[in-house]
């Protein structure tokens, strides 16, 4: 007999079918190391309040301490951030228990569903509320569970993710912080303000205007289809962007031989303003069959 024969012989049989296990933390952890960057929990989350239509989120960073913990060096053991977008829906709540099954409009940013367990690379059990309902995740050995529930919440309009931090860890660079959060607001397209804290103090702050776009022109010489014409540049927008930046300026990043820690309300701020042009394309795609059923 073949080997196709004995694969049949053993398809047929009523008895013995089993499952296969997934190890769902070695997963995910496997998951994350392809996917690692600097910040990139925040990234995550600022794409998911764009799609969320929020306008603003805070990033907030407490000490296990809060009211007396008042210098950068203080441990942060835990890291709320919260948006006020729209809350989650039914289909959001039961998305967000799945790895890797993103939002199918393929307009929204966090399109592929593995950015919200970016969280479990900074903390073992995050928790979600949002619009009066919560989930929980938790592990039981290496097996990961979530569990949703009503919750006596005050205030609707936010919705947050809790990360209780895997290990304390110290309040990022100010100055590496508010460069990447400039970045990655200047190409938002709902959300207009970021603020950051360190417990109840602001330490950063970023708010965003924009103009009404207008098309540009494409100029005749400029070659509009991709290598394998695949992608075709049909038109281009641009709009002028002004970000707005306010931070406290850290001493210890100044050289100098009479500096000492200092409480952080004692520090400087700092402001400035960016402004940039970000030109839109829009774009016509055609993929071929055989390529459309390899990115499902």
């Amino acid at each position: 007999m073949s080997l196709d024969s004995f694969r049949n012989q053993v398809l047929s049989n009523s008895d013995g079918e089993e499952r296969v296990e997934v190890n769902q933390r070695h997963l995910i952890d496997k998951i994350l190391a392809r996917y690692s960057a600097e910040f990139v929990v925040y990234r995550e989350l600022m794409q998911n309040s764009d799609d969320a239509k929020s306008s603003s989120v805070q990033i907030i960073f407490e000490t296990a301490n809060p009211s007396t913990d008042k210098h950068l060096k203080d441990k942060i053991v835990r890291i709320l951030f919260k948006n006020n977008g729209f809350a989650f829906r039914v289909e959001d709540w039961n998305r967000l228990k799945k790895i890797a099954e993103g939002n199918p409009d393929e307009q929204k940013i966090g399109a592929f569903g593995v950015g919200f367990y970016s969280l479990f690379s900074v903390c073992e059990n995050p928790f979600v509320s949002s619009g009066g309902q919560g989930m929980a995740f938790y592990w039981r050995g290496d097996q990961l569970f979530a569990k949703r529930g009503p919750i006596d919440d005050t205030d609707k309009s936010l919705t947050t993710f809790l990360m209780d931090m895997r290990e304390p860890t110290e309040f990022p660079d100010i100055e590496e912080f508010a460069r990447f959060l400039a970045n990655s607001l200047g190409f938002t397209g709902n959300l207009r303000e970021v603020s950051v804290y360190f417990n109840s103090t602001l330490v950063i702050q970023l708010s965003k205007k924009m103009q009404e776009p207008r098309s540009m022109n494409i100029a005749s010489a400029f070659d509009t289809y991709s290598p394998q014409k695949m992608f075709h540049l049909t038109s281009v927008d641009v709009r002028g962007v002004q970000l707005d930046v306010k931070r406290l300026i850290d001493p210890s990043n100044i050289i100098t031989k009479q500096w000492r820690p200092s409480p952080i309300t004692n520090f400087q701020t700092e402001e400035a303003s960016i402004f940039l042009r970000i030109a839109s394309g829009n774009l016509d795609v055609k993929v071929s069959s055989a390529f459309s059923l390899e990115m499902e």
